[in-house]
């Protein structure tokens, strides 16, 4: 289901496995906490199933804005 859709149902996706856009590379992991910031957006905690290379660190963990979001699974 997309975002949009989801949202429409619970912001809170903890537990659940998400796709979205981390500094321009497309991610896919399961989100281990959901939290609001400051303002409207909401921001989710993401462990990943593909660890990768960041600038010469390794990441198996990602924050994601809520907006860079594509698809829950």
């Amino acid at each position: 289901m997309t975002y949009q859709q989801a949202l429409k149902i619970n912001w809170v996706l903890d537990g659940q496995t998400i796709r979205g856009d981390y500094c321009g590379i497309l991610v896919e992991g399961l989100v281990e906490d959901s939290r609001v910031k400051y303002g409207t957006d909401i921001q989710y905690r993401v462990k990943l199933q593909t660890p990768f290379n960041f600038y010469g660190t390794v990441r198996d963990v990602v924050l994601i804005d809520g907006s860079d979001v594509t698809e829950v699974l």
